[in-house]
């Protein structure tokens, strides 16, 4: 053999081998880059599970949080069940037993209504009875207490009715400021615009001193151009304009102004 076939030999056994190092190479490094891919795909995965885990956390905490307000504004709007003259934490039987047992006071009657006491929803019992003066004439005279969630939080002071209706009704509350001018409500919120409606309700009723016939029911027509014309002086007073709040304010004041007049019957009924 030549010297040139050896080398032709050994040149051929470099190369096999030289071809052989970069198959293996290749297969290393393509086997390494799969193995990079699968675990990049691996990461993705857990770092998508671990977003959608956050935001699922995040979704709860916020639906718990909406659920704890939404609670809040139920109990803020809810004043408990209506007061039962039976029931002792109303102390209706016990003022009624006391106003009939002392001979300076005539009792005359109590009403209950639904009602709003510092911003919250209360039952209001309103109790009116005759005092005795020094002069020995009765007095008929008025006094509320506000009912919320089983029990009395407050108690209004006594006033002669001649004086409740001189002066200005519902002083700083829903429908009046605190010095008497009635509020704009042009740009009030449903609720101040309802609960305005409802006090400017009861005072017109008030007013207009409807009267029962002698089968003791009221005369629905009187009642109902009543009521308008009462709207329309109010309308003006709260500067309120055809449209939605309005339609509110009207809706409300028809409620409790028709509702006074069947609790009337419905009692007298009894």
């Amino acid at each position: 053999m030549g010297k040139r076939s050896v080398v032709a030999i050994i040149g051929g056994l470099s190369i096999a081998i030289l071809a052989v190092a970069l198959f293996w190479a290749a297969s290393f490094l393509f086997e390494h880059y799969r193995q990079y891919q699968r675990n990049e795909q691996i990461a993705q995965i857990e770092r998508a599970e671990d977003d959608a885990l956050k935001l699922a956390v995040r979704s709860a905490r916020a639906a718990v949080a909406n659920l704890e307000k939404i609670k809040e504004e139920k109990q803020k709007d809810d004043p408990g069940a209506k007061p039962d003259a039976h029931d002792p934490a109303t102390k209706i039987d016990r003022v009624t037993a006391f106003f009939k047992s002392d001979p300076r006071y005539k009792f005359f009657k109590y009403e209950i209504w639904a009602g709003e006491y510092q911003k919250q929803k209360v039952w209001t019992i309103d109790y009116y009875y005759s005092e005795r003066g020094l002069d020995g004439v009765f007095v008929l005279k008025h006094v509320i207490s506000y009912f919320r969630q089983g029990k009395i939080i407050a108690n209004s002071d006594p006033i002669s009715v001649d004086e409740e209706n001189a002066k200005p009704k519902d002083e700083g509350g829903a429908s009046r400021t605190a010095v008497g001018a009635w509020k704009d409500l042009s740009h009030s919120t449903q609720d101040e615009v309802e609960s305005a409606a409802a006090e400017d309700a009861q005072y017109a009723w008030r007013k207009l001193h409807l009267r029962q016939g002698s089968d003791g029911q009221f005369n629905w027509f009187e009642i109902g151009m009543k009521e308008g014309d009462a709207k329309g002086v109010f309308h003006e007073r709260h500067v309120l304009v055809e449209g939605p709040t309005q339609k509110a304010y009207d809706k409300k004041f028809e409620e409790t102004f028709t509702a006074i007049a069947q609790k009337i019957e419905a009692k007298d009924a009894l």
